[in-house]
């Protein structure tokens, strides 16, 4: 989920059913939402989410797709941490064998993977 508290908030009415069907249910996130979770009584595993970067205009779209092109580093390391995150995403499914994922709209790159492997 987004790391803020009011995604978690939405979400814990649904994790309630689950919990009470017997399902065992585990939040992910950053530090900022721990305490969060736990109040609720949740399970709570790290996990730290890619970098975001925000395209607020046409002018950073240029900029940023013209040092893609031309920057073959920044081209890498944007990728490479792309290819990490997905890794630690895989490192935490295999950790925790779920049977179900849900995950906030707003870290839909995730999905991809999520997708491919059909969990």
């Amino acid at each position: 989920m987004l790391p803020s508290p009011s995604h978690y908030h939405a979400a814990f009415g649904l994790a309630n059913e689950l919990r009470s069907s017997g399902q065992r249910v585990i939040f992910t996130g950053t530090l900022k939402v721990k305490d969060t979770i736990e109040t609720e009584g949740f399970e709570y595993i790290y996990f730290g989410y890619l970098t975001e970067y925000f395209i607020i205009n046409f002018k950073v779209f240029i900029g940023v797709f013209i040092k893609s092109l031309i920057n073959n580093k920044y081209l890498k390391d944007r990728y490479r941490e792309y290819l990490y995150g997905q890794r630690r995403l895989e490192e935490l499914i295999n950790q925790t064998n779920p049977c179900h994922v849900y995950i906030d709209e707003h870290l839909s790159e995730y999905a991809i993977f999520l997708s491919i492997k059909k969990y």
